[in-house]
């Protein structure tokens, strides 16, 4: 099966939710490789493979939705490894901001997209030798903050507050 027209995002539009509840649809769960190409070969929830031709620039998102000649197919998004950073418990001092600021510049120094909800920080990882180098990295500049591994929908990265340019374009 070959999906290659964008009907748009379920959960953005009424009528895109509608049109899913009246017809047959496969659901194609993609990772987060899958997410940022625009051409990909997946299998769906009952086995059916699946070519996505995504013909817009940027990443999938959850409840997006194609068609191809055989019907509709709806993207879910897998969840993705993420490290959680609770930075509330923290001393508010002069000493505990200078803290977070020399973090901050470590992992903007290896372009980590993060994200922040509150007083916490999620950084995505790979897989636990990620996760743990990761780990020490925070340890090392804020040992006072909580730090745990978690699962995330990889769209909390979409609008990544990190610029990892330097200027000049790259």
């Amino acid at each position: 099966m070959l999906v290659d027209t964008y009907v748009g995002n379920a959960e953005d539009d009424p009528a895109v939710e509608m049109r899913l509840a009246e017809e047959e649809v496969q659901t194609v769960t993609v990772d987060e490789a899958q997410r940022q190409r625009s051409r990909f070969k997946t299998t769906a929830d009952d086995g059916t493979e699946v070519g996505v031709v995504v013909p817009f620039s940027g990443s999938l998102r959850g409840g997006d939705v194609f068609e191809g000649e055989s019907g509709l197919v709806r993207v879910e998004l897998a969840p993705r490894g993420a490290l959680v950073i609770d930075l509330g418990a923290l001393d508010p001092s002069h000493e505990a901001m200078l803290a977070c600021v020399r973090w901050a510049h470590a992992i903007g120094n290896r372009h980590r997209s993060l994200t922040t909800r509150g007083c916490t920080v999620v950084v995505p990882v790979e897989d636990d030798a990620d996760a743990e180098r990761l780990r020490g990295t925070v340890e090392e500049h804020l040992p006072a903050a909580d730090v745990h591994r978690d699962e995330v929908d990889p769209g909390v990265f979409d609008d990544d507050v990190a610029d990892h340019s330097h200027g000049g374009g790259d």
